[in-house]
């Protein structure tokens, strides 16, 4: 995973850089960006140096952010579409049974019992992907650009 996510966040960078051919060519853009809890290793050592020092090295400085990790901004985790949708931030991280508040539809690859090893998921995430952005794009104004599903284990 370590590295799978920062290839992601390259993607989605240069999905976000579309159309420009240089660094010097992108106008200047600071993103809000809300990530993970500060006590979770994806966030202190991928999250945040990606946005607060990757990025603005891949955009010559054009592109920055601030990040804030959900627990130093006192959240919970299930606000983050909402604030997305709010325009209070641009962009979030969301555990899909947090945010499976506002659409049980999130809860469909969070199943207990369903998914069981690694190629089963695979073939669930490239499934459900296209549902969940839709309804992204449709409800929040906003498009998926990772999914990181976490099942339970265990059925009570």
């Amino acid at each position: 995973m370590k590295k799978l996510f920062p290839s992601l966040l390259s993607v989605a960078l240069a999905v976000s850089m579309a159309g420009a051919s240089h660094a010097q060519d992108l106008q200047e853009l600071r993103l809000k960006v809300i990530g993970g809890w500060s006590n979770v290793s994806m966030t202190t050592a991928l999250e945040q140096p990606f946005w607060e020092t990757k990025m603005p090295e891949l955009s010559g400085g054009k592109i920055t952010a601030d990040f804030n990790s959900l627990d130093t901004l006192g959240l919970k985790g299930d606000e983050t579409l909402r604030l997305l949708n709010l325009g209070i931030a641009d962009i979030v991280t969301g555990l899909v049974s947090f945010v499976a508040g506002d659409f049980k539809l999130y809860d469909g690859l969070d199943l207990a019992g369903a998914i069981l090893d690694l190629e089963t998921m695979k073939k669930a995430v490239d499934a459900y992907r296209p549902v969940i952005d839709k309804n992204m794009q449709e409800n929040f104004n906003a498009h998926l650009l990772m999914m990181w599903p976490s099942p339970p284990q265990v059925l009570f």
